[in-house]
C-alpha cells in the first residue's frame, strides 16, 4: 500500500513534513530523492525505467504526489507510467488548475 504522510505545524522548526513510500514493483529501478540534473528546479525520487516520480517538489512553488490503485486484470505493459503526470506538472509553469483541466 502506498501512503502519503503530512504533518502540519507539529514541530516548530519544520512547519510542514511530507513523506511518501513507494511499495510496488520492487524490481523496478528507482533513484532516491535528489535534484534532477535535467530539471535542476526539481527535487524528487525518480522511476529510472520511465522517468516519472511518485513525490516531488519544484523550487517554483509546486509539489505533487500520488499513490497507487492496482487492479492486476487492468495492468497493461504498453501504458505510460502515471508518474509522468507528476513530472509533466513539475517541469512546467502551468498552474495546478490549468494542468488538471488540460489532462
Amino acid at each position: 500500500m502506498c501512503l502519503i504522510f503530512f504533518a502540519h505545524q507539529v514541530l516548530p522548526d519544520y512547519p510542514l513534513i511530507l513523506a511518501a513510500n513507494r511499495d510496488e514493483f520492487h524490481a523496478r529501478p528507482t533513484a532516491p530523492a535528489d535534484i534532477w540534473r535535467d530539471y535542476p528546479h526539481i527535487i524528487a525520487g525518480r522511476d529510472l525505467e520511465q522517468g516519472g516520480t511518485w513525490l516531488g517538489i519544484s523550487l517554483r512553488n509546486k509539489w505533487a504526489a500520488l499513490t497507487n490503485y492496482r487492479d492486476p486484470q487492468r495492468n497493461a505493459q504498453d501504458k505510460q507510467s502515471r508518474g509522468l503526470l507528476l513530472k509533466d506538472y513539475l517541469t512546467t509553469e502551468i498552474s495546478a488548475q490549468d494542468f488538471i483541466t488540460a489532462i
